[in-house]
């Protein structure tokens, strides 16, 4: 830990830079809920730009977000097609208290399966954007740990690409789309994006196909903007392995998953408006239907299914504001208003629940000047959940309500520095397999939480470096116990519970430097630490939280032609997923390597990836109960491509 810590106060003090500068500066949303051009709240904003995204040579949204400091990626099969994405020190409720949206529009689930980041194909994104810590009074529930805003790419001039891929595992890869913007203001955008893959893994083919549409139109008051979006895989699943299955041989399934798979259709239905009112306020707002069928046929090591069932979720999204601009003596003052709501009906034939959710909330917030180069955030947010359930352990009508508020404060001293601290409060209702799955007799708390974090950062054109300190104290954390006593009649050990007072506090250091023209280089620290404060684990780390993350970029363009990406992962000892007691001891970390090598002429653009350069043998899940995903060996994709 010392070497890497000192390593990275290295980069941050002698070489201050930014991988992401490029993208600053451009136009940022997730801040404010609205467009702008300079960060003005009290929050740490990152910003993986369409350039980066090239020239990492990543084929999903998982390997993107993999090299990012301050998020953990545990990933079942390697390919991104099921991955959990944790912020903040939390394990495999990560997924939970980690939001992630698509141009606004929520992936998070009613019920616990994770955000399904693989509907989101790389080449329609322009960028993405982190919040790096809480962010409960702007976005609401969920937004614990922090925010992922996938922003999606915007027709401008006529742009035309296709491009094919193969690799390891009989993984093929084919991609197009086109996009204008005409002289009457309207554009669009048309994309589609077919895959295969025979996986890592016995019985882990892939086969899916994402055909993505927007049309906008722009006129001299705002603007309007339709899209569409349908997302179908095919995934059979492998099950999980022992460790010394996984010894004897990480590829292998057991015979009684041999008929498991999932089988899922989308469909998403968007509208997006923005309008000027007069010349201080302007309207924004989206509204969004999701319709999902999803087909799991699911086994465990014990008991072979003999059918599939079938899990149905349509969901409706409205989120209205208004924003206002006023100008006072130290600048320029903002402010938001506005709606979320949300409906959803969900029902799953594998467990035998229904439910009818709504949410909805009013929320506030005002970024004020109030003095030279000082900022003051002032925010506060209302919500209620209400939910009708049919459940084999609990059924009925249930309702809660809950408020949280921040205050910030960001100083300037200069256009280079910026120094902030931030009090957010953030909550979580817990899922509908949460709350219907507990200990006889009890009842699920929202989860409830306060966070404090302290900031500074360095950046000019080109450089960046940044320092956080933070600290997330949460009462009621939701999470599964095995030790819990089940719901009256299971057969499956556990419960869902609320932990006793928990802590997630740590440090992300992040330095990034142009070393010339041609060649950057980048890196990570992240330090973890979340433990119980009180109860039967009091003092106890919270399994499946890795202490340390650190990730080491280099990209360089050695010839005008030819570019070269390489990057290195290392996580972290932690405990097994579901080891709250800390009786199986640490987990020891691992570091993965990966590395890109394009060569462009003209239009036609030809790349290579390795993953797991170094082949090493690990696995990003592992459970206390003793399952086992093993993640690929080393594995190749080649791609060519072609812009018009």
């Amino acid at each position: 830990m010392k070497i890497r810590l000192a390593f990275s106060l290295l980069i941050l003090t002698s070489i201050p830079a930014s991988w992401a500068a490029d993208e600053l500066g451009k136009i940022v949303v997730s801040a404010a809920r609205t467009e702008q051009s300079e960060i003005n709240t009290p929050a740490s904003i990152s910003i993986i730009g369409r350039k980066e995204i090239e020239a990492s040579g990543a084929n999903n949204i998982t390997e993107v977000l993999r090299t990012r400091g301050g998020i953990n990626v545990k990933d079942l099969y390697g390919d991104g097609s099921r991955s959990n994405i944790a912020m903040r020190g939390f394990g495999e409720t990560g997924g939970a208290n980690t939001l992630v949206m698509v141009n606004g529009r929520r992936l998070n689930n009613i019920d616990l399966s994770d955000p399904a980041l693989n509907s989101i194909a790389l080449k329609d994104v322009e960028r993405i954007e982190i919040i790096q810590g809480s962010a409960g009074t702007l976005y609401g529930d969920q937004a614990v740990g922090g925010v992922i805003n996938v922003i999606t790419r915007q027709p401008r001039d006529f742009t035309a690409r296709v491009q094919g891929g193969a690799g390891s595992y009989n993984r093929r890869l084919l991609q197009g789309q086109v996009a204008d913007t005409l002289d009457n203001g309207f554009n669009y955008l048309v994309s589609a994006e077919a895959k295969q893959s025979d996986g890592y893994r016995d019985h882990n083919e892939l086969e899916a196909s994402n055909v993505f549409g927007t049309l906008g139109y722009e006129y001299r008051t705002g603007r309007v903007t339709i899209n569409y979006q349908n997302v179908y895989e095919d995934l059979q699943t492998p099950g999980a392995l022992t460790s010394d299955e996984a010894k004897q041989d990480p590829t292998q399934s057991l015979p009684v998953f041999s008929d498991d798979y999932t089988k899922t259709r989308e469909d998403v239905f968007g509208l997006g408006l923005r309008q000027d009112i007069g010349g201080h306020w302007q309207f924004e707002g989206e509204a969004t239907y999701r319709d999902e069928q999803r087909d799991i046929r699911q086994s465990s090591r014990f008991f072979q299914a003999t059918q599939a069932w079938r899990t149905e979720r349509q969901q409706t999204e409205l989120t209205p504001r208004f924003v206002g601009f006023y100008n006072n003596p130290f600048g320029e003052m903002q402010f938001t208003a506005g709606y979320d709501y949300i409906d959803t009906d969900y029902s799953s034939e594998l467990t035998s629940i229904t439910d009818r959710q709504k949410i909805d909330a009013l929320y506030v917030q005002g970024v004020i000047p109030v003095y030279r180069k000082l900022t003051l955030t002032l925010g506060g947010r209302g919500s209620r959940v209400s939910n009708d359930v049919e459940a084999p352990y609990k059924e009925g009508e249930s309702e809660d309500s809950v408020s949280v508020a921040t205050l910030g404060l960001q100083y300037r001293p200069n256009y280079a520095w910026r120094i902030f601290g931030r009090r957010d409060g953030n909550f979580r209702f817990a899922k509908v397999d949460e709350f219907t799955y507990t200990s006889p007799g009890e009842e699920l708390e929202t989860q409830t939480g306060i966070s404090y974090e302290f900031g500074t950062e360095w950046s000019i054109p080109g450089y960046q470096a940044k320092l956080i300190f933070y600290r997330l104290d949460l009462e009621d954390e939701i999470a599964f116990d095995p030790s819990a006593p089940p719901p009256t009649g299971a057969f499956f050990p556990g419960a869902n519970v609320n932990f006793d007072p928990t802590t997630h506090k740590g440090v992300i250091l992040q330095a990034n430097h142009r070393l010339s023209e041609r060649m950057r280089v980048a890196a990570d620290y992240t330090y973890n630490n979340a433990t119980f404060d009180s109860g039967v684990y009091e003092g106890n780390s919270i399994s499946a939280v890795p202490r340390e993350l650190f990730k080491f970029m280099i990209d360089y363009d050695f010839f005008p032609q030819w570019h070269w990406f390489i990057e290195a992962n290392y996580t972290g000892k932690q405990y097994l997923a579901g080891d709250n007691a800390n009786e199986q001891g640490w987990q020891a970390g691992y570091t993965v390597v990966n590395t890109t090598l394009d060569y462009r002429i003209k239009g036609f653009k030809i790349t290579g990836r390795i993953n797991n350069l170094l082949n090493k043998e690990y696995a990003e899940v592992k459970t206390v109960y003793g399952a086992v995903y093993p993640m690929p060996d080393r594995n190749y994709w080649l791609y060519a491509s072609y812009d018009f």
